[in-house]
């Protein structure tokens, strides 16, 4: 599979300053966070004693890294309009993910729905997100159908994976067929990564 290496004037719409300021505050953010969580992981190993709160103030900056890290991972295909609105939904979903596990720490809630809706959320992150990754190589046109199977196989694991999660399916066939198709994917994502790495 070959790698298209789009050069400059290709039409290929670069960042603009509105996305680019964001993305430059949001990884700012992101390694503040990092800045933080290895602060506290310092302070719990020094000082001995580690309080609930500080548990839970680690948890909160984890979160936050990590819903920074799943937004930032779908910014290049964002930039480049490719699968919109997959990448901002991808996006959106990772930093409600953070959000809603944010408030899940502090509140101390264990209510079954809203432990299904924070999964919700992270399962619809990671779809956009694998999706926005899958879109991040440039092929060559008589490649591109791949990328729609690629695609279509994520938001049919996604599909299983929320209807699973809610209806609570306790099924050796339907695990099955999600393992199928979990499979199936890893070797679309397989032919992505040897395409980058194997360039003609």
């Amino acid at each position: 599979m070959s790698v298209v290496v789009p050069e400059v004037g290709l039409g290929l719409p670069g960042p603009q300053p509105a996305q680019s300021r964001l993305r430059r505050a949001a990884i700012v953010v992101f390694f503040t966070s990092v800045v933080v969580n290895a602060l506290l992981g310092l302070s719990a190993l020094l000082v001995g004693e580690f309080s609930d709160t500080h548990g839970k103030i680690l948890g909160t900056s984890l979160l936050v890294t990590a819903s920074l890290l799943g937004a930032l991972a779908c910014a290049p295909a964002w930039e480049r309009r490719a699968l919109l609105p997959v990448p901002l939904i991808g996006a959106a979903a990772s930093l409600l993910t953070g959000v809603l596990g944010i408030v899940g720490i502090w509140s101390g809630t264990e209510n079954d729905t809203f432990g299904k809706l924070v999964g919700t959320a992270a399962l619809v992150a990671g779809g956009g997100i694998l999706a926005s990754l899958l879109a991040f190589p440039v092929l060559a046109p008589r490649f591109r159908p791949v990328l729609a199977v690629a695609v279509g196989l994520d938001g049919l694991a996604l599909v299983l994976a929320l209807l699973a999660m809610w209806l609570e399916i306790d099924s050796t066939a339907y695990a099955r067929g999600f393992g199928a198709v979990a499979v199936l994917l890893m070797l679309r994502m397989a032919g992505d990564i040897a395409s980058v790495l194997w360039v003609d």
